[in-house]
This record gives structure tokens, C-alpha cells and sequence, in this order.
């Protein structure tokens, strides 16, 4: 090569040298992006105080915050602290932006919504709840213990067991409630039962409310062994308290089962929480849409989790082998057994001492982590989130089998199938894929396995889907159906607020969403996308719930067998339970209500009525 050319090679790789020099000091004098960490706000409550603080990434310094857009009436935000805070005075769906700059003219915003919910103020409003019925048997027939026996909550777990639960007072109040009206059950409320702040951990600016667990997208779970009813949840954005509650159908109380476990950041970039004693003790807190279900082989709450505080995501755990240092977990049972006030859900010492050591809590050890993703990885059979998921419950060849409508990539919801076979053993847990989503199903709904016709039917969104069983794989594609619906009323935009559930005397599934307006959905006789039929039941004629239902019923709507009745739970401050009597209700166990005096009257109908 002559000389020439060379030199020109050496000055052209010099100036590439130069350039890439300057491009990399220029990249290392630049000053990185400002940008918004909030994604998400908390719910709020009209006419109660409101705190939230916007979080923003690389904060070296002085900040401007704006607003663009309507704020909820009652709320404003702080220009120089980025806090959104006041006292919302109107119910709604807000949708603003929130932008901030730096004195060097970084800048970034941010689209937020934030939803203001409404709840009863006025107790002394709601209708009259029947007063308890007081006896000294039960009634020939029922084969059902005294509410004597009841008096202690030790007692009854001692009887559960061998006798089950004694719900004729419940049973009473429902033969005295017309076919298809309402009665509200519950003798004291949610909020007198509620972890003291104390004892709650922080969240953001502000305590932890047990609020949150009710009204943050949630689920219950009947537990047929005693005749509670189980709650957990809270989750992204929300509440970072684990805590349980139960209301008791056997002395319609509510009662608290644990309080929460102190959190502990695992990751605070990613915003990872988990309880203070490790991810196997307990579960961080979760918005849990239509996941939590009852066992009762292995008598545990489970729950699937959906939007786990703070990452809204799923369950997260430590794992050093991954690229992210970080692994999905769960699912998680709870048992009920040891439950009690005074106890945390982990272990002893992991409850909040941020006020006082309080060593009269104790540690009931009562949740149990199966980590399916640490026993079964990489499986293809196990979803990745359970954000607006749905369940259903069967037993099958004398095991527990959970259906979850689950995602696991994007947002298409699939069908799984969980069998439970050995409550000791989580590595033998069973995980199926047994339906594709094809539909668009992918949006927040309820679902439901009817075990005659071998289906799984799920709302989503505004549509219908339902899974054909009797062909299990990974390949099988759900049906798209729209019922018809005789009475024209149906609104189908404010589906995703409904729960649904299967009624196993009826056949049917059985939908509500607020209010007292119930709808029946009847399968075809031969089961296909054509012949399906919304019914809208006929009006009550007695006091029914309240019609708002904020981030949607979901599993607060569930179908018991022992009562042959619906439950339905609303107001996240008041835990009001409802019971709605369907038509054609036949009484379980056969017997006929306490009449005392013999005058044609049940008790239960006479201290309802004052007669």
C-alpha cells in the first residue's frame, strides 16, 4: 500500500477515534433524564383526606410541579413537593397530567387517573339487619348444633370439624325473606373490627387502611368448614397491609384473623415489597380480583394474588441466579385454624413495631407459600399474571382443582387448571394449561366452573367467553356467546363490574352488580355459542344494597350451598353482607324454622318484625 493511502487510513481512524471521544465525553457530561417513578395513584374517598406523593426518578434537586386537566373537586397539588392531597368532594373518574421540571430544565409527565369512591356516611340509614335469634336447640331435621355451643370462638373450631357450621340462624332469616328479595345479615361492621394504624404498616404519606382490602378490586372466599367469610387483599398503590378478616355466618360477627406483617423493600426500584420475615412466612399484600377461593379438602384460603404492593404485579422473590436478581412466587394458603386477633399471619416478631414492640402478638404462622415458579420453572403451564383474573372451584377424585383464567404473556387471559394433591408436598401440585384464549378476552371480569356441563364461563370486559372442558389442551380455543336478553336493560359497558356465580342447585349462573338488580344466565340444553339467555329477576320488594360498587363486585358475589343463597359483600368501610334469595330456594337439611309459639310465624320473622 503506498505511503500516501496509509497516512490517509491513520488520519481517517483518528478522526473516527476523536469523534467516538467526544461523543462519550459528551454522553458522560450530559445530565440524566428526570423522569416520574408514581405509576399509579391510590383510590380515594369522597369527603375524607387524601394524601399521595408523586415520586420522580434522579431528583438532584429543586422541583416545579403543574397540573394539566381536571383534578377530582377538593384536590390540589403542592407546585413544590409534587403532593396531591385535599378532600375530594365528588364521586368519579378523574383523568389529569402531572408534570415537573428541574431548575436545568429537565422535565417529564405523566397521565394519571384516579378514582373517588363512594360509601354509606349515614349508618343510621341502612335498613334494620334481624336480631339474632336466641334458642336452646335446633330445629328437628336440620342436624345442626345450638348457637349455645357458639359462645367462644373455641368452641367453635372444635365443633366445625365433626358438625360443620350452624348457620340455621341465617337459614331462619332467609325462609322469612321472599324469593328474590334481600336481607342484610351482618350485626357489627368491617371498620370496628379493623387493625388499629399502629399496628398497620406505611403506605406513602399515610398509615395502611384495611379499607383498601375491601375496596381495591377484591375478592372473598367462602370457608364452608366454620361459615366465614374470608378477605385478603389491598395491593398496588393501596394498602400494604397482609391482614385477614372474616365475617362469621354462625354469629354474623365480623372479626379480625391476623394482623399484618411489617413490609420489608426487597427492591426499591422496582418497587418491590415483602412481609419483614421473608417471602415463605407471608405474602406482600395484592388486589385480587376474582382469585381467592376456599379449599375444603385441604381447608385453606388460597389466593393467587394479581396487582402484589407496590410493583403491581405478581408475587416477587430474591433469586440471585436471575438476570434481574428477582423471580416470580406463590400462590398462597392461608389456614384459618389458627387465626385470631392478636396474632400476625407469619411469624412472632413480624408485626409492625413502629409505635411500641407490642409482645402480646404473636405469630400464627398461619400462610404457606407453594412457589410453583421454584418447583416447577420455567413451565409453560403456569401463568405469569393474575391481574383481572378469575376463578372457579371443583373437587375432583377427592382433590382440590382450582380453575384460574390467567395471563401468561401479554394480556390474553388462558385457562389453567391447579390440582391440589397433598397439602405437605407443594412439588406435587399439578399445573394445565386446559384453554387458549382466542376471544380477546383479556379484561377485568368474574368467572365460574359449572361441574354438570363441565365448563368454565367468564365475563371480560363487555363480553361472554366460556371454556368447553371436555377436551382439556392448551390448544382449546374459548367461545365467544352474547345471551339474549328479553328485557332490553342489560349494560353490557358496565359489565366489568359484575360477579358471577355458578348456582349448583339451579344450573345457572348468577350475576349482580350493585343495587338490587340480579341477572340469570341460562346455558343452551345443548351447549354451544347460540341459546344462551340473560334473565333479569323480578324487582325486590325489600331493601336492597346501595348501587355503587367502585372497582367492581368480582368475587364479592358468591353462591353457598349451605344456605342455597347468594352473599354479597359492599361498602369498603361498613363490610355490609348481604343475603339475596334466589327463586325456587329450597331450605338445606330439610327443616323447618324455630316457631316457639306455634302461631304459624317463625322467631325469626317475629323479632324482625316485633311481633
Amino acid at each position: 500500500m503506498p505511503d500516501r493511502a496509509i497516512s490517509r487510513l491513520r488520519t481517517f481512524f483518528a478522526l473516527v477515534s476523536l469523534l467516538v471521544a467526544v461523543c462519550v465525553a459528551g454522553l458522560a457530561l450530559a445530565e440524566p433524564s428526570l423522569a416520574i417513578r408514581t405509576t399509579k395513584l391510590p383510590l380515594a374517598d369522597v369527603d375524607r383526606p387524601y394524601a399521595a406523593l408523586i415520586e420522580v426518578f434522579d431528583d438532584t434537586g429543586d422541583l416545579l410541579w403543574r397540573v394539566d386537566g381536571q383534578l377530582p373537586p377538593g384536590l390540589q397539588l403542592d407546585r413544590w413537593s409534587g403532593e396531591l392531597h385535599g378532600t375530594p368532594r365528588q364521586v368519579g373518574e378523574f383523568s389529569f397530567t402531572i408534570g415537573v421540571e428541574d431548575a436545568v430544565g429537565r422535565a417529564d409527565s405523566r397521565l394519571f387517573e384516579l378514582q373517588v369512591l363512594d360509601y354509606i356516611r349515614n349508618i343510621e340509614e341502612l335498613p334494620p339487619t334481624p336480631p339474632p335469634t336466641p334458642r336452646s336447640s335446633t330445629r328437628q331435621g336440620d342436624s345442626l348444633r345450638s348457637l349455645s355451643t357458639l359462645a367462644t370462638p373455641t368452641a367453635l373450631s372444635q365443633n366445625a370439624s365433626t358438625t360443620g357450621p350452624d348457620l340455621s340462624g341465617l337459614l331462619d332469616i332467609l325462609d322469612s325473606t321472599p324469593e328474590g328479595d334481600w336481607v342484610r345479615v351482618n350485626l357489627n361492621f368491617y371498620q370496628d373490627v379493623w387493625a388499629p394504624s399502629e399496628l398497620q404498616p406505611l403506605k406513602g404519606l399515610t398509615v395502611s387502611s384495611p379499607s383498601k382490602i375491601i375496596g381495591a378490586w377484591s375478592s372473598f372466599a367462602w370457608d364452608s368448614k366454620r361459615g366465614d367469610l374470608l378477605i385478603y387483599g389491598g395491593g398496588h398503590a393501596n394498602s400494604t397491609g397482609n391482614d385477614m378478616y372474616r365475617w362469621r355466618g354462625t354469629t354474623r360477627m365480623w372479626e379480625r384473623a391476623s394482623v399484618p406483617s411489617e413490609i420489608f423493600i426487597l427492591d426499591p426500584l422496582r418497587d418491590i415489597l415483602t412481609a419483614i420475615d421473608g417471602v415463605d412466612a407471608a405474602p406482600a399484600s395484592a388486589h385480587t380480583y376474582d382469585n381467592n377461593v376456599y379449599l375444603p379438602i385441604f381447608d385453606r384460603f388460597l389466593t393467587f394474588g394479581g396487582a402484589a404492593a407496590d410493583n403491581g404485579g405478581p408475587y416477587m422473590r430474591e433469586d440471585l441466579t436471575s438476570s434481574t436478581g428477582l423471580r416470580k412466587t406463590g400462590p398462597y394458603l392461608f389456614n384459618p385454624e389458627p387465626a385470631a386477633a392478636d396474632r400476625v399471619g407469619g411469624t412472632t416478631g413480624s408485626h409492625v413495631q413502629r409505635v411500641a414492640p407490642h409482645p402480646e402478638i404473636t405469630g400464627g404462622e398461619m400462610w404457606e407459600n407453594r412457589d410453583a415458579y421454584g418447583y416447577f420453572p420455567g413451565s409453560t403451564a403456569i401463568p405469569n399474571s393474575y391481574i383481572s383474573g378469575a376463578t372457579g372451584y371443583a373437587e375432583e377424585n377427592g382433590k382440590d382443582v382450582v380453575y384460574v383464567s390467567a395471563r401468561f404473556g401479554g394480556t390474553a387471559a388462558d385457562l389453567y387448571k391447579v390440582t391440589f394433591t397433598d397439602i405437605n408436598a407443594p412439588e406435587l401440585d399439578q399445573w394445565e394449561k386446559v384453554g387458549r384464549a382466542w376471544n380477546g378476552g383479556s379484561r377485568q371480569g368474574a368467572g365460574a366452573y359449572d361441574p354438570a356441563r363441565n365448563i368454565f364461563v367468564r365475563s371480560t370486559g363487555g363480553l361472554f367467553v366460556y371454556w368447553d372442558l371436555s377436551s382439556p389442551s392448551a390448544a382449546n380455543k374459548d367461545v365467544l356467546f352474547t345471551p339474549d336478553d328479553p328485557s332490553g336493560e342489560f349494560d353490557t359497558s358496565l359489565m366489568s363490574l359484575y360477579g358471577l356465580d355458578y348456582d349448583a342447585r339451579d344450573g345457572t349462573f348468577v350475576m349482580w352488580g350493585g343495587g338490587g338488580t340480579v341477572w340469570v344466565l341460562e346455558p343452551p340444553e345443548v351447549l354451544g355459542p347460540t341459546g344462551w339467555t340473560l334473565v333479569k329477576q323480578t324487582a325486590p320488594q325489600s331493601a336492597v344494597p346501595a348501587d355503587g360498587v367502585g372497582t367492581g363486585v368480582l368475587g364479592k358475589w358468591k353462591y353457598v350451598a349451605q344456605l342455597d343463597a347468594f352473599i354479597a359483600l359492599q361498602d369498603h368501610y361498613l363490610g355490609n353482607i348481604w343475603l339475596y334469595k334466589p327463586f325456587g330456594w329450597q331450605r338445606p337439611g330439610g327443616g323447618q324454622p324455630l316457631d316457639s309459639d306455634g302461631d304459624g310465624m317463625s322467631d325469626a320473622f317475629e323479632n324482625a318484625y316485633g311481633l
